[in-house]
């Protein structure tokens, strides 16, 4: 094509439209066309060459590239995301990479394929700015099948909104404000809400079910000073953080998708939200797990990624520099 069209610029050169005027008329710029005509004269190929330099110091070196492919194949992280497994790999010490670096190499590989379930989701209304945990929680109830038809269970959950930590649920064959307060009662006790100021325990957020609005339910949030706040009607993106949760969970590859009992549920949602709390490296939250970024532990682990980062590209520059020493001796 680029050919061509240096054929159709000389030829409409004989026919007295100039090289300015062509581009104009065609939307091409005239420095490409000028670029082209001097790689022809330097009889280069009319390939455009990818940008940025050739061969830079600090790029990965084979032993951790080998060591990103070994990791993507292994089946332990096969339903990890690029940066999920990035990160993983740096808290193993088994490579320090960047999730782009990660992916770039994933793609030379012919691995980068799509490594989790991704689905689009709307905004949902402005809250407060979060400074740190038990400042605003949110909680929901998802139905759980059973073997039997029509027959479910009714997962309790409480979300803390800015570490994203499960702070307490429930299993339990009933929707009923009585159970509201059960699961309320482990996370007052496990957070040790009481022992805070009223005005500084967390605000709740739920949406407008009928065990949210029970009499039962308010009056009990009352009495321990719990603002309550209520989304909007047939809006479930104004509560997305506890929905999200709940997707992650019911679409865990071990997640079995029906139960046969209340034991039976709980038994796997114990194993889920150990893995969930203590292992899940949340992508909100900078790709560490919710129990650490509840304990205020996020910083520390980001700076020493950083200080990781900063020693892997040393460590490459100088091995690098070397290898290229050695070839310009060689030559």
């Amino acid at each position: 094509m680029k050919e061509t069209i240096l054929n159709l610029v000389e030829d409409a050169k004989t026919k007295g439209v100039s090289e300015r005027r062509f581009c104009m008329i065609w939307g091409v710029r005239r420095d490409r066309i000028q670029r082209w005509k001097r790689w022809r004269r330097e009889s280069r190929v009319l390939v455009d060459q990818p940008s940025g330099p050739k061969d830079v110091l600090h790029r990965l070196l084979s032993d951790e590239r080998e060591s990103i492919i070994c990791m993507a194949k292994d089946e332990v992280y096969a339903d990890m995301s690029t940066a999920v497994l990035a990160f993983t790999g740096m808290s193993q010490e088994r490579f320090s990479a960047s999730p782009s670096s990660v992916w770039r190499i994933l793609q030379e590989a012919g691995l980068a394929t799509s490594r989790r379930p991704v689905t689009r989701r709307s905004g949902m209304p402005e809250r407060e700015e979060l400074t740190g945990p038990n400042q605003r929680w949110c909680w929901d109830i998802t139905y759980l099948r059973t073997h039997v038809r029509n027959v479910f269970l009714f997962l309790y959950v409480i979300l803390d909104e800015w570490s994203r930590k499960e702070i307490a649920w429930l299993v339990s064959w009933h929707l009923r404000w009585s159970e509201v307060v059960r699961v309320f009662d482990q996370a007052v006790l496990s957070e040790r809400v009481l022992d805070v100021p009223e005005n500084q325990r967390p605000v709740l957020i739920n949406d407008r079910g009928a065990q949210m609005k029970a009499k039962g339910t308010r009056q009990f949030f009352a009495d321990l000073h719990l603002e309550q706040r209520f989304s909007r009607p047939r809006t479930p993106d104004d509560n997305p953080f506890i929905e999200a949760s709940f997707r992650t969970l019911k679409t865990r590859p071990d997640y079995p998708g029906r139960f046969h009992d209340d034991t039976d549920a709980e038994i796997w949602c114990t194993k889920f939200f150990s893995w969930y709390n203590h292992q899940h490296l949340h992508k909100s939250i900078g790709y560490i797990t919710p129990v650490d970024a509840h304990d205020g532990k996020g910083p520390q682990i980001l700076a020493e990624r950083q200080r990781r980062f900063r020693l892997a590209r040393r460590r490459r520059i100088r091995l690098n520099g070397q290898a290229r020493k050695t070839a310009t001796r060689a030559v």
